[in-house]
């Protein structure tokens, strides 16, 4: 969880549910790249107000810094505003986000060197497929 420097949450350790009752947490629409698991376990607290964003900006983070909103970013977002930390939510079943890379079947050289490019973009070899998959006119691999 993003949390603004300032908020009281922010000097936790570990949040629970419980901790997070009273707060507004923006996150991403349902279907839109992250798991839905965080909105069904926190759409089970009326008390927290989930406000859907449609993607992640400078300005998503800009707002919650001023405002006092707290954030479910995606993880390539944990560290993009310097007024907002991280702290670890505890949540009664795992919240995952799963990332994919898009490109088009006659990609760049550009593209081929971030795909082999494992060790500093954690794309794991476990995870690539061993055959790209076609998905209308592009490659469609797991990171």
């Amino acid at each position: 969880m993003a949390v603004p420097r300032n908020h009281a949450l922010a000097r936790h350790a570990l949040l629970t549910l419980k901790d997070l009752e009273g707060t507004r947490i923006r996150i991403l629409k349902r279907h839109r790249g992250a798991n839905d698991t965080a909105w069904d376990l926190s759409e089970q607290c009326p008390a927290i107000d989930l406000i859907d964003i449609d993607h992640y900006d400078l300005d998503t983070f800009n707002d919650c810094a001023e405002s006092g909103d707290l954030l479910i970013p995606e993880p390539t977002w944990a560290s993009a505003h310097p007024q907002l930390v991280n702290v670890a939510v505890d949540w009664p079943e795992p919240v995952v986000m799963h990332y994919g890379l898009l490109y088009p079947l006659d990609a760049s050289p550009a593209i081929h060197t971030l795909w082999n490019f494992s060790p500093q973009t954690e794309i794991s070899n476990r995870d690539r497929p061993t055959k790209p998959r076609r998905c209308s006119g592009v490659k469609c691999g797991n990171l």
